[in-house]
């Protein structure tokens, strides 16, 4: 008898499920959805006051050998607020695409 030939790592056969139960898919479908919306979300926050602080703190710019310098800075100021703006337009429709049903959403597979 050849025991080399019948020794396995892995676990016996049928253990194992072979397809995602609805139940599981669904959960990660949220899951999926929230972790978008949240990370949007946070990008979109997080250039509305980047952009802001620049607009603010613009007349405190450094720029010497630029001419106009200041309004270089208000003028990437109003870029990272506007970048803001297109981050929460991207939510406002993922929350209105993806909340009428399952399928309707294309992040879902």
């Amino acid at each position: 008898m050849n025991a080399t030939t019948q020794f396995s790592l892995r676990s016996a056969a049928g253990s194992e499920p072979t397809a995602k139960t609805p139940d599981r898919s669904l959960k990660e479908y949220i899951l999926r959805r929230i972790a978008i919306r949240g990370s949007l979300i946070g990008l979109a926050l997080g250039f509305l006051v980047f952009g802001t602080l620049i607009i603010v703190n613009g007349n405190q710019a450094d720029f010497h050998d630029v001419p106009g310098g200041n309004c270089i800075a208000v003028l990437g100021g109003i870029g990272a607020v506007l970048v803001g703006t297109v981050f929460l337009v991207a939510t406002y429709l993922h929350w209105r695409l993806c909340t009428k049903g399952v399928r309707r959403c294309s992040s879902f597979k």
